[in-house]
């Protein structure tokens, strides 16, 4: 007899409900049905038309669609809901699917898909994903600027965001405290997207850019309040981590804080699920990437010449990420 308890069946409709619903936004894709939703409100017999489709599957479609909130329904018009739109928009039109894809040939070879840790690399590869990488960090961005705010003195303050990306965590600090100005490091054509978001947020008066390698870009000596070192260490070495934590010590001011944010590989909040297919995003799209463990952060934090290194959570989507704020030992 085939097992039937809770657990069991639980992890079945959580797999197969997945899986259906992956199919069924393909299937919206494929078939126009997405697109047409995001031209515009259309009734079910609007959007047959248009799409050469049948009402009885397209309804219930739309139905699906609108439950996992892909799709609104208003009165007789169906339109696209903001993530549909975002979605359709963006790297993400296909779910990944060129990542994924490779899954067979990383089990294999062990090659990866990409090499978004390459030094020769990167700069192209996360040009195309930093906004999108910006957007799916607004909430814990958020979350992190309150933990900031209250934990460090940083009215006036100079913030040094490394590997900045779309600078979403250091331009949650900007928007929240008027005096603050932000200093982001990352490759030219990432920085640009940085700009975006702070034209965004209405304090690209604010925001410096230092473009090149993080590793190498000359940095002032004790000139910032604050460093944050965001989604980084994942693509670095202990090593090369610490040598890079040494290069922000050396730019904070006696008693300036250090702010690590990354997935951790023992954050018991984190879905283990979500954080398993994390990884193994990791390892079809870079040679070396991992996660570290929070005592691992925190020896190369010590060992950087930080001290007082507290873990915070952050309780906001994708509820992959936690911060270590650390202090430089004087």
């Amino acid at each position: 007899m085939l097992p039937f308890d809770p657990e069991t069946l639980s992890n079945y409709f959580r797999l197969m409900n997945a899986h259906a619903l992956a199919q069924t936004y393909r299937g919206a894709l494929d078939s126009g049905l997405a697109d047409a939703l995001a031209s515009g409100p259309a009734t079910l017999d609007q959007l047959c038309t248009t799409c050469q489709l049948q009402p009885r599957g397209a309804e219930v479609v739309l139905d699906v669609l609108q439950a996992a909130g892909l799709a609104e329904h208003d009165g007789d018009e169906y339109r696209a809901a903001p993530l549909l739109e975002i979605l359709l928009s963006g790297h993400y039109r296909e779910l990944g699917d060129q990542y994924w894809q490779h899954l067979p040939k990383l089990l294999t070879s062990g090659d990866p898909m990409a090499a978004m840790d390459s030094v020769d690399d990167s700069e192209e590869h996360y040009q195309t994903q930093a906004m999108a990488l910006g957007w799916m960090m607004v909430p814990a961005a958020q979350e992190a600027a309150k933990i900031l705010a209250e934990q460090c003195s940083l009215d006036g303050a100079q913030v040094l965001d490394v590997g900045a990306g779309s600078a979403v965590w250091s331009l949650a600090l900007a928007k929240s405290i008027p005096t603050l100005k932000v200093t982001a490091i990352d490759w030219p054509a990432v920085l640009e997207v940085a700009q975006q978001f702070a034209a965004f947020a209405a304090v690209d008066d604010r925001l410096t850019c230092l473009p090149g390698n993080y590793h190498e870009v000359e940095l002032p000596a004790q000139s910032y309040q604050l460093a944050i070192v965001a989604n980084v260490t994942h693509l670095e070495s202990a090593e090369n981590t610490v040598q890079l934590l040494k290069r922000v010590r050396a730019s904070l001011v006696p008693s300036g804080h250090v702010a690590v944010i990354d997935a951790l590989a023992d954050s018991p909040e984190q879905d283990r699920v979500a954080h398993g297919l994390y990884r193994l995003g990791l390892a079809l799209r870079t040679q070396q990437a991992r996660v570290h463990t929070r005592d691992q952060l925190q020896q190369m934090l010590a060992d950087s010449g930080f001290e007082h290194a507290e873990y915070h959570p952050l309780a906001a989507p994708p509820h992959m990420v936690g911060m270590l704020l650390a202090r430089a030992r004087q």
